[in-house]
């Protein structure tokens, strides 16, 4: 899957990775980003996965704190079927997902997720 760093890289996901869906006007996707931004900082395999918003648009919400913002994640939200914002997924080297969490996230969950990304073959 290819996708597009906030900064205009091109980008294609890791493996294994936690990929976080989630989207400017979500209430819960915004209690969360403060906690998922600072992991991000230290794990370059969480993608913070924006859904249908304009770079200027998440950009401007995020204030200079864009470590593992990516975008044009509508591309691929009907073929992992997500249903709904946050969405978290745990996807292991061979590109399947191996775990899903909807809702916000915790400090424990997600580091639980992080774990399962490493772990799982």
């Amino acid at each position: 899957m290819r996708f597009t760093r906030l900064d205009g890289r091109p980008a294609e996901l890791p493996r294994p990775a936690v990929v976080n869906l989630w989207a400017t006007w979500c209430g819960p996707c915004r209690s969360e980003l403060p906690l998922l931004i600072a992991e991000a900082r230290k794990d370059p395999n969480l993608i913070l996965l924006n859904v249908g918003e304009l770079p200027e648009t998440v950009r401007k919400f995020l204030n200079g704190r864009a470590d593992g913002v990516w975008l044009r994640g509508e591309h691929v939200t009907s073929a992992l079927h997500v249903t709904g914002f946050p969405t978290t997924l745990v996807i292991n080297s061979k590109g399947q997902v191996t775990a899903r969490h909807l809702g916000p996230l915790t400090r424990a969950q997600l580091l639980t997720l992080q774990r399962q990304a490493k772990e799982t073959p």
